[in-house]
């Protein structure tokens, strides 16, 4: 993913006890953008029987900070993921060799509800 030279889209399925289960590539675009049909989004959930979510994917020529369009589409997944009863523990997005875990950084923490949904207390 750091080297790819368009934006690349993948969903890590992780199990109840956060063990990773499957790392599939969703969706691919450009040099500036990339999108995925959430349909194959839901069905790699179902398939990998995943209750717990975390995307990632590439700015090729950019820095590792969330665009606008990313915020975006962390805050749409994060209703859709609920309504399945899987949760959506970050947004990765890596650049040039760095990363920004959306989920620890303070200004982005509110698309997650304020608290990592991968350590709660509730694992229903």
């Amino acid at each position: 993913i750091f080297s790819k030279q368009t934006e690349q889209v993948y969903l890590l399925c992780f199990d109840t006890k956060h063990s990773l289960i499957a790392c599939k590539l969703i969706g691919e675009g450009d040099v500036n953008s990339a999108s995925f049909d959430t349909r194959k989004l839901v069905s790699v959930l179902l398939e990998t029987n995943a209750t717990i979510a975390v995307l990632a994917h590439n700015h090729p020529h950019g820095i590792a900070l969330p665009s606008p369009q990313d915020i975006e589409v962390t805050e749409n997944v994060y209703k859709l993921l609920d309504t399945l009863k899987v949760k959506l523990a970050d947004h990765i997005i890596i650049a040039n060799n760095n990363y920004c875990s959306m989920i620890n950084t303070p200004r982005y923490m509110h698309l997650f509800f304020g608290a990592n949904p991968l350590f709660s207390d509730n694992d229903d």
